[in-house]
């Protein structure tokens, strides 16, 4: 379920310096609203030359005397003032105004450019100067980037600014500043990743990516009509099929690298696309697991692979009159998955006593897909959907492991818990079922359900009526779970009103 970045150029603190290089590989997403206002104000104040704004900090007051403050200025001096009770007022409101003053820098005051790569899904990157230097917002940025790559004006909500690495993915706001959630990368992995290693953490790279926006609607998306619009979407959309994080059936994917070769290489020509002409291209066209796992099963199947990729290339050819048709036609697609557009998580999913689940072991990994359609688990080790539900047929539940008992959150390993609990028939018999993921970003898909629901509550959205009792819900029963694996809580936010 990993995607690979090209090695990249990161963020530079000025000109002259060289780039530092990465390769990151995109593998779990994030809600954007997990970096609040007042969080990222708390880091304005200055940068690590000790530049841009003064901070007046109260220093601890001696002997009865009155407090003093320190006040480094950029050559490195410390005034020190003081500050009687009537002028703390004063006080705070200098240091909101030059806040301020960050943000929009007089001349006295200019923040230094910078160069900052930025990236396209597929590994493409765009060297970038910030005039604003370190204080640029990502919307900014991502209108830079939509300019270079002759995006309109109009589909400006079709995308976002994202950090990626490894480790973590953070679909950024307009608002935020990417150089100061830079600087805060650490403490993030710490706290909602997978990451635990501290020299990983604090060696971690994240890239700059230009990608789709996750809480983009497909009726949106569908009203886009401009030819670069769909062919960025095409892009991204032809990436996450080839690095398996869309998993589909084999014969899915040959018929999709068929209208990918149409897109590349034009109309198909019998006496140039040849057996042979794909012998070593294969991966450019279908994700591994059509070609096969190893070397042994591609040398077995790279004959097969090939001769039903021209056989889809010449239908392609057929099918569709022109480059834009089979861009769309490969976008309907890709939009037919449930989890199509999904933000990604990481989590251990525990199921335990139920005869009915969808999966063998009481434990086991998952990369949890949220989108507007619903909820999607996939295994963690392999391209496989494990099931997909609805927001009609789940309610959730956050819980954060302060809130369990000690054995629970024993076993919870001090991890947050997002609990979804769905109806199935077995036997004839209507029962509810509890999926419980332990995840340092259990906020994150909470965050991300909360603001899919949202939407549709906000917007009238008809939801598809089900015969589940909404009474039952709210009365769970622990009788098939072991006790060491309960969590006392009640759903008190459940989508099925």
């Amino acid at each position: 379920m990993e995607g690979q970045l090209d090695e990249s150029q990161h963020l530079l603190e000025d000109d002259n310096q060289q780039p530092q290089t990465s390769s990151a590989v995109a593998t779990s997403q994030i809600e954007p609203q997990i970096m609040g206002e007042g969080e990222i104000r708390k880091h304005q104040d200055v940068d690590d030359d000790g530049e841009g704004l003064d901070v007046v900090e109260p220093l601890p007051s001696k002997d009865g005397e009155q407090p003093e403050t320190s006040k480094p200025n950029k050559k490195g001096l410390k005034l020190t003032l003081k500050v009687d009770a009537a002028a703390k007022h004063n006080m705070q409101r200098h240091q909101w105004q030059q806040q301020q003053d960050l943000l929009t820098p007089s001349s006295k005051g200019t923040p230094k450019p910078m160069n900052v790569a930025v990236f396209l899904k597929e590994g493409e990157g765009h060297l970038l100067l910030l005039e604003r230097g370190k204080i640029t917002t990502a919307g900014e940025i991502k209108m830079m980037m939509m300019e270079i790559l002759s995006i309109p004006k109009t589909s400006s909500h079709v995308f976002a600014l994202w950090f990626i690495s490894p480790y973590l993915e953070i679909q950024l706001k307009d608002h935020h500043i990417p150089f100061l959630l830079r600087k805060q990368w650490s403490e993030l992995l710490e706290e909602f990743s997978f990451c635990k290693d501290e020299d990983d953490r604090s060696s971690d790279e994240p890239v700059l990516v230009f990608q789709r926006n996750s809480f983009l609607s497909l009726a949106d998306e569908e009203k886009q009509s401009h030819k670069l619009v769909i062919q960025r979407l095409f892009q991204e959309a032809k990436h996450n099929i080839l690095t398996t994080r869309y998993p589909i059936p084999i014969p899915d994917a040959e018929i999709l690298a068929g209208m990918i070769a149409r897109v590349k290489l034009g109309p198909y020509n019998a006496e140039v696309h040849k057996a042979g002409f794909f012998k070593k291209t294969l991966s450019e066209y279908l994700p591994y697991y059509a070609i096969g796992s190893n070397k042994f099963l591609q040398l077995l199947r790279q004959s097969s692979s090939e001769q039903h990729l021209l056989q889809q290339y010449e239908r392609a050819t057929n099918k569709s009159h022109d480059s834009l048709s089979c861009q769309l036609e490969f976008l309907k697609y890709c939009r037919s998955l449930s989890f199509y557009g999904c933000a990604f998580f990481k989590g251990s999913a525990i199921q335990d006593g139920i005869e009915m689940k969808p999966w063998k072991s009481c434990e086991k990994d998952v990369i949890v897909g949220i989108n507007r359609l619903g909820i999607t688990l996939f295994n963690g080790s392999k391209e496989e959907v494990l099931i997909h539900l609805p927001y009609d047929d789940l309610s959730w539940e956050f819980i954060r492991s302060k809130d369990v008992g000690n054995k629970e959150e024993e076993q919870s390993k001090g991890e947050d818990i997002f609990c979804i609990e769905y109806d199935t028939i077995h036997d004839g018999e209507q029962n509810s079922e509890q999926i419980q993921i332990l995840s340092n970003q259990a906020c994150m898909m909470d965050a991300m359900v909360t603001s899919c629901i949202n939407f549709m509550n906000v917007m009238k959205i008809p939801k598809t009526p089900t015969s589940a009792d909404y009474k039952k819900i709210l009365d769970i029963s622990y009788s098939t779970m072991p006790s060491s694996k309960k969590h006392n809580f009640s759903l008190t936010r459940p989508f099925k009103r």
